[in-house]
């Protein structure tokens, strides 16, 4: 009898934390990761923007052998898709909605067959030596499950945008763009 009511009283904690814990969580999850690239930004911005050659420096992708990814680049950017599927990663898709050519990207980001998509950005900015480009994601979440789940996960996030930006970083600037940027990367 002892026994259960221990029990009992750690499932009381246990659900009276799941919910009051997320009232103290902001409404909206948000992680953000920065670098300096020593390159233009027109160097950057069409890998970036037609997601050609992502494969190669996406934190995901290159830490489940079992993910593929589908890329489908658009002239002018927007619309281009890109689509992903593994064992690890699950599956989701980013579809480029807004672009300022060489400075911006939006894209809403959804995750497996969630309703409700996250907002990525890619502001860029050119700067002495550079390009600071920035990787961020913005995502409303839900009372109190949501909250609680964006709480735990932002730290993976922000784990995985720095060592994806690292990795773009080491990318660009072994095999830097040259010459007619467009035709490094076609846009059929």
């Amino acid at each position: 009898m002892k026994a259960l009511k221990i029990i009992g009283i750690i499932v009381a904690v246990l659900i009276a934390a799941s919910l009051i814990v997320p009232l103290f969580a902001p409404a909206t999850a948000e992680v953000s990761s920065s670098i300096e690239i020593a390159l233009e930004p027109e160097q950057i911005y069409p890998s970036v923007a037609s997601f050609d050659g992502r494969e190669s420096w996406d934190p995901w992708l290159t830490n489940d052998s079992t993910a593929s990814a589908d890329i489908s680049s658009k002239p002018g950017y927007v619309g281009s898709t890109y689509a992903w599927k593994g064992e690890a990663v699950g599956t989701g898709i980013l579809e480029v909605i807004s672009v300022k050519d060489n400075k911006y990207l939006e894209s809403p980001l959804w995750f497996g067959g969630a309703e409700d998509a996250a907002l990525v950005e890619w502001p860029l900015e050119q700067e002495d030596g550079g390009t600071s480009v920035v990787w961020s994601f913005s995502q409303d979440t839900r009372y109190p499950f949501g909250r609680l789940g964006m709480m735990i996960a932002t730290g993976f996030l922000q784990k995985a945008f720095d060592e994806g930006l690292a990795n773009l970083k080491e990318v660009m600037e072994a095999k830097p763009l040259a010459g007619n940027v467009l035709q490094a990367f076609p846009l059929s």
